[in-house]
């Protein structure tokens, strides 16, 4: 049996299906799925080994109770890394959306909206294809690849995340948009409460009303501003007095 002997030698799709095991069904247990994932080797050519020797294994494989080194590659399979001061709209409600339903689930989905084509023009401008494509399209390219190449770009969209929602705090958290409190909804009227809330929540989290009220309800706008750079539109929000959303269903 050839054990990895660090993240490098284990693939993304390999972290993933590490991230997914059940935890709560015994060490044996685990450790049997784990080996199989890492080794990729049956299950079943597993379970015989006695728990001595799975011990053995297992701290050899040690360096799977850190993560991965917060790193990624500029360049991968014929693609560029697309700057993450360069993103989108649409790239960025995107990401919000992969990020929120499980980063490391998602991790090949994210490195496909990130990698790019490229191409120079005649000024020398590095050029980064349109957002046109479904990202999902791309994840079986990224899952191959040592999860190493790619792990980084985890920590450095929560960190842009971050510094981006401090920036533009006073248009997510608006002045006098507060919560119905307990006492509140106890003096309404059941149906009343409900669709108070329910304005609240299609005004503060929907990115479609954003979109919809910066194109002027105009539905043929809208691929243009998706395609426009990210801190231009918030820019323009700013302007406008807009409400924002903190995620995006797609």
């Amino acid at each position: 049996m050839k054990l990895p002997q660090s993240w490098s030698d284990i693939t993304v799709e390999q972290f993933i299906e590490l991230s997914t095991l059940d935890t709560t069904g015994g060490s044996y247990s685990y450790n049997s799925e784990a080996l199989s994932v890492l080794c990729d080797i049956p299950l079943e050519d597993i379970e015989d080994i006695d728990i001595e020797d799975m011990s053995d294994l297992m701290q050899e494989l040690d360096f799977t109770k850190s993560q991965p080194k917060n790193s990624f590659k500029n360049e991968l399979l014929d693609l560029t890394i697309k700057p993450i001061g360069k993103l989108t709209l649409y790239e960025y409600i995107d990401l919000e959306h992969y990020f929120a339903n499980d980063y490391v689930k998602n991790l090949a989905i994210i490195a496909g909206i990130r990698y790019k084509h490229t191409e120079v023009d005649k000024f020398s401008n590095l050029i980064y294809e349109p957002y046109s494509y479904s990202p999902k399209d791309r994840q079986d390219l990224f899952l191959e690849l040592p999860v190493t190449e790619v792990y980084g770009l985890i920590n450095e969209f929560l960190q842009y995340r971050d510094k981006f929602l401090k920036t533009y705090e006073n248009l997510f958290n608006p002045e006098g948009e507060e919560d119905l409190t307990p006492k509140e909804k106890l003096e309404m009227d059941p149906e009343e409460v409900k669709e108070i809330e329910q304005t609240k929540k299609s005004t503060k989290w929907s990115w479609e009303l954003m979109i919809y009220n910066l194109c002027g309800g105009d539905l043929t706008k809208y691929e243009a501003l998706g395609e426009l750079p990210l801190v231009l539109v918030f820019n323009t929000v700013s302007y406008t007095h807009l409400t924002l959303p903190t995620n995006r269903e797609v």
